[in-house]
């Protein structure tokens, strides 16, 4: 496999975009180091195509590379993040780039916010309804006014893509998860990094998570099939679910 994959890497690094979008599509025959791989190739590959694609392909879609045709466009329609405001007046969806919010009961499009580079990978409404918190596989979470569209800040910490965010229910902390293998607790209105919880044995690519209304315990679902509990305050892991394969 080891030889296998060392030609996985030469082609993501060839100067023929066709040929990496083709290497993308094997990354994933080769567990956590192929997935990393795919990761990685996603932030640093200079085309915008390769970087939409190798979302698609992280999903399990490789059926849009049976179709030639589709490799001359670009994977753009995608809903990667949905989000309903607590008084259930707005939807929030998160794409490529962009960030569009609905009318909930009519379905108009109220307006749509740029300002992410790469896929919106999740999305959260404060309990107020006035802050949404986004991140992205641009490695950024972006806090903005939802009212008006406008951004806050942006907060920097993750190496990789941000897959999931939460805001507790008091509204004042954020919880970020990402494929970089950590969690992130932030402050809502400072943006200040708080706290990463990392733990290399039972933490692995974090692709979803919630906490608990008492913004006591965050729960996590990673790449090594198990669901961690945590605890907000300390770091400290509570305990891990296992049963999916």
């Amino acid at each position: 496999m080891s030889t296998r994959i060392e030609e996985v890497k030469k082609q993501l690094s060839s100067q023929s975009e066709q040929e990496r979008l083709a290497a993308l599509s094997e990354t994933l025959n080769y567990g956590q180091q192929g997935l990393e791989l795919l990761i990685e190739q996603s932030i640093k590959d200079q085309s915008e195509r390769v970087k939409q694609f190798a979302y698609r392909i992280f999903r399990g879609d490789n059926s849009y590379f049976n179709t030639p045709e589709n490799l001359t466009t670009s994977p753009t329609d995608i809903i990667t993040a949905l989000a309903i405001s607590p008084d259930n007046s707005l939807l929030v969806g998160g794409s490529w780039k962009r960030i569009w919010v609905w009318n909930l009961q009519s379905g108009a499009i109220i307006r749509t916010i740029e300002g992410h580079s790469h896929w919106v990978l999740s999305v959260a409404i404060s309990p107020d309804g006035n802050t949404l918190v986004t991140g992205s596989a641009d490695k950024t979470i972006k806090v903005y006014n939802l009212k008006t569209g406008q951004v806050i800040c942006t907060l920097n910490g993750h190496s990789s893509w941000i897959t999931a965010v939460d805001i507790a229910a008091d509204g004042k902390t954020i919880v970020s998860g990402s494929t970089d293998k950590t969690l992130k607790i932030w402050e809502l209105n400072t943006g200040k990094l708080s706290k990463t919880i990392k733990n290399e044995k039972e933490l692995s690519c974090v692709l979803s998570l919630c906490m608990s209304h008492d913004g006591k315990v965050i729960a996590c679902g990673s790449t090594n099939n198990k669901i961690n509990l945590w605890n907000l305050d300390s770091g400290q892991l509570i305990r891990s679910i296992e049963g999916h394969s």
